[in-house]
């Protein structure tokens, strides 16, 4: 101890500039160089025995560094760490970490290898606030040497390089050597049988326990698919409808390898949804698949959307964080997460903040939970949630497009994405998705009925928005639809249960785009038609007059009586062409209109109620300004 006290001036101002950025260290450290100085009114002999102090300090803060830092540690203790860490760490402003990453990146403090042995020793102790600082002060390092980067990087904390990779901007030197390192951990390839063997044999590694009918259905379906189709000489056809866009109705023997092995991802994918299943498929080797399957089919969209939701579902297991990062697969998420394909984008940013447990420690996103905004480590609070739920034969993305774009969206054309998070950037925005055998999944595909009724949907969803933190703050759902009808059954199971009352009482307002308050005339049409169009749960609930659509509309209005949050509802006039002999309003101003909150009627169809062409569509205007009241009212 009697070093340290010898030591303390040097010692004192140094740990100042890493934990308070006194003005003492900010003239002794950061303005090493006579180009950094501004000080104005200074005389030249002032200049003069400042530069001198400088030096001094640089000295005998290398000489110290040279000890391994051990002074660093007996002050660390001296001043009790973990109240500096906790409390003083989480207060540094954007600003000072600026100037302290300016300090690590002075070239005299990088050649003497001092750079990388302060890091290490703060990182040491590493508690969540250090960590969060750590990766904001080497987001801003500026080194010149690619080397110096690699070796920082590499002694990292892996929950910091997942920070670098949610972080909105990241200086270049330090994102090339992230990707040099992630490289050079994946240099091993998968060696002998192919791609699609490989899949394959990880299909057949795990349990058939613990499925519903449908994922079994498709893994026993994907099995027969490939080469083996050859022997077996099977003729089978399957098809995919929604925004997959996928159709295989093709002898397998003949059908290309991309479409075999996305046949096989489509099935991992629905095992990468059982809890128990996930670790599993890490052990028997599925990233390094993963990994050479990108490698491969790098032009290939449909395959990275199903990798992306794969790895969405492993990121739910802590446990699989470390091989992730390992496998070097930080690197493709973060270039996915800026890419112009939206669907691409969103199923990184849902992975990235699945693995970024530091940043949002109780925040999980499921399959079917999609984080629009923000995609990025924000420094700004959260005001409100916003919840998009889509309708039947909707989807997460494609719903809230733009009028007339098609299902390959880009951030542009996603007006959510494109507008809202614009004109409100504290919110949160969460895209819903939900199963529905006519976006998803065939006929052939089994399921039991009680899993398609609004029921049993609301209460899925309500279990996985409430993983994801909805209830913590103030609410407000879009909806389109039968969307509208799973809001009011999800707000009232809500109610009714402790562990999710939050959900209802945090609610502010709910946006109805033409949700069937009063059922659909749809189902109105002959047997034959509608069953065309809906499944047999679903005709039943949304036929005009059904029980359960009045039932549950009478027990939302109550609900609606106690906590009197807003309510906006938009109608549709024009007829949708669904077949050559469907031609109809599917929602009359009679069903669509709530009889609470404001209710406009507008000169669109069903499907395009909700796609605004611009920003100032009254499709778009109605739902902003009635989240701007909310906000302003907050």
């Amino acid at each position: 101890m009697s070093f340290l006290k010898r030591s303390a001036m040097y010692n004192l101002q140094f740990w100042s500039s890493v934990l308070l950025g006194s003005s003492i260290t900010y003239l002794g450290l950061l303005h090493v160089e006579p180009k950094q100085r501004h000080q104005d009114n200074l005389d030249t002999d002032h200049i003069l025995e400042d530069l001198g102090y400088h030096n001094d300090c640089q000295w005998n803060l290398l000489k110290y560094i040279d000890i391994k830092g051990s002074w660093l540690n007996d002050l660390f203790e001296d001043f009790n760490i973990s109240f500096w860490q906790e409390s003083m760490v989480g207060m540094l402003s954007a600003d000072m970490v600026h100037k302290f990453s300016t300090v690590l990146s002075s070239p005299w403090l990088c050649d003497s290898g001092g750079t990388n042995k302060l890091l290490k020793v703060i990182q040491q102790y590493g508690t969540r606030n250090t960590r969060l600082l750590m990766t904001d002060v080497i987001a801003s390092l500026d080194l010149p040497e690619s080397d110096d980067v690699q070796e920082i990087l590499s002694s990292c904390d892996k929950r910091i390089l997942v920070g670098l990779a949610r972080l909105g901007s990241v200086d270049q030197s330090i994102w090339s050597a992230f990707e040099t390192i992630s490289k050079n951990k994946s240099e091993v390839m998968l060696q002998g049988r192919s791609i699609e063997n490989h899949l394959k044999s990880l299909l057949l590694s795990l349990p058939l326990t613990g499925l519903d009918a449908c994922t079994t259905w498709f893994t026993k379906s994907a099995i027969l698919t490939g080469r083996s189709a050859k022997q077996h000489k099977r003729s089978l056809s399957w098809s995919f409808s929604g925004d997959s866009n996928l159709s295989f109705a093709n002898n397998f023997s003949s059908m290309p390898p991309e479409q075999v092995e996305l046949y096989y991802l489509k099935a991992l994918s629905r095992h990468s949804m059982v809890p128990s299943h996930r670790q599993i498929m890490v052990e028997n080797g599925i990233l390094p698949i993963l990994f050479q399957e990108l490698q491969q089919r790098q032009n290939n969209l449909k395959i990275k959307w199903e990798i992306g939701r794969i790895l969405g579902n492993l990121t739910l297991e802590e446990i699989t964080h470390s091989d992730i990062v390992d496998q070097g697969i930080l690197p493709i998420l973060r270039s996915w997460l800026f890419s112009e394909d939206l669907t691409l984008s969103s199923h990184a940013s849902r992975a990235l903040a699945n693995l970024d447990r530091d940043f949002t420690p109780d925040e999980f996103y499921e399959e079917g939970v999609y984080l629009l905004h923000p995609d990025t480590r924000q420094s700004n609070e959260i005001a409100v949630d916003v919840v998009f739920v889509h309708g039947l034969r909707g989807g997460p993305l494609k719903t809230w497009r733009q009028e007339g774009t098609g299902s390959f969206l880009t951030r542009e054309q996603c007006w959510p994405k494109a507008w809202l998070v614009k004109d409100f950037p504290n919110t949160r925005v969460l895209m819903v998705e939900y199963d529905s055998s006519l976006s998803n999944w065939v006929a052939q595909c089994p399921s039991q009925p009680e899993s398609c009724s609004l029921a049993s949907r609301s209460k899925k969803i309500m279990k996985k928005l409430r993983t994801a933190g909805v209830g913590k703050r103030p609410v407000i759902w879009v909806t389109h639809s039968m969307g509208g009808l799973l809001v009011k059954q999800l707000l009232l199971y809500a109610q009714d249960e402790h562990m999710y009352r939050n959900m209802c009482d945090k609610t502010k307002g709910i946006v109805f785009y033409s949700t069937p308050h009063h059922g659909s005339s749809l189902a109105s049409y002959s047997s034959q038609a509608r069953y065309l169009l809906l499944p047999s749960v679903e005709v039943k609930e949304l036929c005009q007059g059904s029980p359960y659509l009045l039932t549950l509309h009478t027990r939302f209005m109550e609900l609606l009586d106690k906590k009197h949050f807003e309510c906006l509802s938009i109608g549709e006039t024009l007829p949708v062409q669904l077949s050559w002999m469907l031609n109809s309003v599917l929602v009359s101003k009679d069903s669509s209109d709530l009889g609470v909150g404001p209710y406009f009627s507008l000169d669109v169809n069903h499907i395009n109620v909700c796609k605004a062409s611009d920003p100032d569509d009254q499709r778009y205007t109605y739902t902003k300004n009635f989240i701007q009241k909310i906000l302003n009212d907050l």
